[in-house]
């Protein structure tokens, strides 16, 4: 997976991007929130169940060699080696150190996450929390993301510590089911340091519709670190009507009275098998994600793990769980 990236904002806790957004097509509309983080997936759309033309239910088995688990309603359970959904609390457990609360809304998208970090060992602590909104147009399209945190740290061998806060939101733009614009602002401080990031995209289409809905590592790119495969199995919202072609970036950065202007283009590539799904997905000419499927009456397999299981990463489009001095590091 590529590494160079922009960072949206300095989030240093283990947690998906957080945003605000105005969409094209309704006013927002989030469909009755589900109180508790309980979720009854049986009573919720599962939104990443694709009924082919023959009238198979398919879900995504893999993507490289990172696989997806799902429930008899076609929820995902697990994904990888260490992301784990309870729907039943409405919890997200990643790794040993990072859980999350969640809700959803009647049309089986996340509305809310609250994330805590408790991270130690010899060398450090860490601990953090922030709290995600999400909303939704009457269509079922992302349209508004918010977010804020605040993190610390300690490190034992140097006997120092430091902190960081942080909030953003992010603002999609949707023309006929097309995502067509996004923009970002984020604002923080770390030790004193204060910051500001913004950043607009223009997305382009490749005119191929995209009939059953599938969810792609382009349409991921808006989302971040741990949690960002979330979005691969529908928990988002819809996906764009048609697949995306590219994704041109302006970003601006302000560190006190230092400032960092840039810009990027990244194009995707789709290659689709006989169900008319997507069998391949190529990122800039080079960086190819290969999917496999199975129908989900016969899914629900253990994860495996291998060496190109999708690593979670700060992505290149989105609010970024770095801090200021690693974003510094990831731009040498």
């Amino acid at each position: 997976m590529k590494k160079v990236k922009f960072l949206a904002m300095a989030l240093s806790v283990a947690l998906c991007a957080g945003f605000t957004a105005c969409g094209g097509d309704d006013d927002d509309d989030n469909g009755g929130s589900i109180s508790g983080g309980n979720v009854d997936t049986s009573r919720v759309p599962a939104n990443a169940v694709y009924t082919t033309a023959a009238g198979n239910r398919m879900v995504v088995k893999s993507i490289n060699s990172t696989t997806f688990t799902y429930n008899a309603d076609g929820f995902c359970t697990k994904v990888g080696s260490n992301l784990n959904i309870f729907y039943s609390g409405g919890l997200i457990v990643y790794g040993e150190d990072t859980q999350a609360k969640f809700s959803m809304n009647g049309q089986g998208f996340i509305t809310g996450i609250d994330v805590t970090v408790n991270d130690k060992n010899d060398s450090y602590t860490e601990k953090g929390e922030a709290k995600i909104r999400y909303a939704y147009n009457g269509n079922g399209y992302l349209t508004k993301m918010t977010m804020e945190s605040n993190n610390t740290y300690l490190n034992v061998d140097e006997g120092t510590d430091s902190y960081e806060k942080s909030s953003g939101e992010m603002i999609f733009t949707w023309e006929g089911g097309k995502l067509i614009k996004a923009s970002a602002v984020a604002e923080g401080e770390e030790d004193g340091e204060r910051y500001r990031y913004t950043s607009d995209y223009v997305i382009q289409s490749n005119g191929v519709a995209n009939t059953l809905g599938q969810y792609t590592m382009a349409y991921s790119e808006f989302f971040d670190d741990s949690f960002y495969t979330l979005s691969l199995v529908g928990m988002y919202g819809k996906a764009p009507a048609e697949f995306i072609q590219s994704i041109a970036e302006t970003y601006e950065e302000i560190e006190e009275d230092d400032i960092d202007k840039g810009s990027s283009v990244t194009t995707y590539d789709y290659e689709f098998n006989t169900n008319n799904m997507i069998s391949t997905e190529t990122e800039d000419g080079q960086y190819r994600y290969s999917y496999s499927y199975d129908v989900l009456s016969t899914s629900l397999l253990a994860p495996r793990q291998g060496s190109k299981e999708l690593k979670p990463r700060a992505r290149k489009h989105a609010f970024g769980p770095m801090s200021l001095r690693e974003r510094r590091v990831a731009r040498k």
